[in-house]
């Protein structure tokens, strides 16, 4: 295709003008065939008349409960009509270069399903003059190029490099159509909506070696996010549900990604992770940790019939995959 169309869909929830500046991030793209999907996951503020004002979505989607990021961002892509489909977070906001920059590596990489870019933590999505900011300097951190530990955590392994990796960051990733085709077609969609919220990006990655592509990391695709406005950054600052799918989805992906011989050693990596994550949190006064702990406990058992069943018809992540064995309790 000579002008392949890039689709940004937005998922919203209560974004307030940050949700507008990261539609308008859209809008100041240099390459015009780029397409505004906005997914509204039924917002009680004026979040949707801000961006409605700011960018003039071409497709609106509005849900009438807020079906969580997985449900919320498949009701989008499924609206969408692009070659290129770019997973936007609310609370992100894309360099004007990024529809072009997207392009022209799919075209450069004809095996990459997935890109993840450069993802700039910083205190603004737009400059004084409305602009967005692109890029917010090395004295930021940036989120680049990840990796799995044994326990289906995420870490940091570069920002600089440009390669096949096993993940990228989750505020701002491109997807290839036919990427997203065949993993609707092995799997019967993009996101598993069992997960709502947390671990369905890490679900996806670690689906993509199962449909013979890959996961690239390219430094030249830069974006910015803004310090997790959608919800509390560190897993030690949520409380109640959003903890509780933290700790649930990743024993879940613990369950459905390890290796077959690794399955009983990384689900007990992870269950001593937790125990150390409650003794930090109770010897702070955090007594409702225990009950969110164990409610992330209980619906992974619920679930563990499903998630072992996948692994065993998909497999586990190839070798090639593998993160390190173990890494230190403070990342949480």
């Amino acid at each position: 295709m000579s002008t392949p169309l890039v689709s940004v869909v937005l998922l919203n929830w209560n974004g307030a003008d940050v949700a507008a500046s990261a539609a308008g991030s859209v809008r100041g793209q240099t390459r015009s065939n780029t397409e505004l999907v906005v997914v509204d996951n039924a917002s009680t503020d004026d979040s949707l008349r801000l961006i409605r004002h700011r960018a003039e979505p071409d497709v609106v989607v509005t849900n009438d409960t807020n079906l969580g990021f997985a449900a919320g961002m498949n009701a989008g892509v499924a609206a969408a009509s692009g070659d290129v489909v770019v997973l936007l977070n609310h609370d992100a906001a894309l360099a004007e270069d990024f529809a072009d920059t997207a392009v022209q590596l799919f075209e450069a990489h004809p095996d990459a399903g997935i890109l993840g870019g450069r993802v700039v933590e910083v205190d603004a999505l737009v400059h004084a003059d409305g602009r967005a900011v692109a890029d917010g300097g090395d004295a930021q951190v940036a989120v680049g190029a990840r990796g799995f530990t044994a326990s289906m955590r995420l870490w940091e392994r570069s920002d600089t490099l440009s390669a096949v990796v096993p993940a990228v960051g989750g505020a701002a990733p491109a997807l290839r159509l036919d990427f997203i085709a065949d993993v609707n077609a092995r799997f019967g969609a993009l996101f598993d909506t069992t997960y709502d919220t947390y671990g369905e990006d890490v679900d996806l990655f670690a689906r993509a070696p199962h449909t013979g592509w890959t996961v690239r990391y390219e430094p030249t695709l830069r974006a910015v996010h803004l310090g997790s406005h959608a919800s509390q950054k560190r897993v030690s600052d949520k409380r109640g549900r959003l903890r509780t799918n933290v700790v649930r989805n990743r024993h879940r992906n613990v369950t459905r990604h390890s290796r077959p011989r690794r399955v009983l050693v990384n689900r007990s990596i992870a269950i001593a992770e937790d125990l150390g994550f409650v003794a930090l949190r109770l010897a702070r006064r955090d007594t409702a940790v225990l009950a969110d702990v164990a409610a992330a406990w209980r619906g992974a058992i619920g679930l563990h019939g499903d998630d072992t069943a996948f692994r065993r018809l998909h497999g586990g992540l190839p070798r090639s995959v593998d993160g390190p064995r173990y890494r230190p309790l403070a990342r949480w």
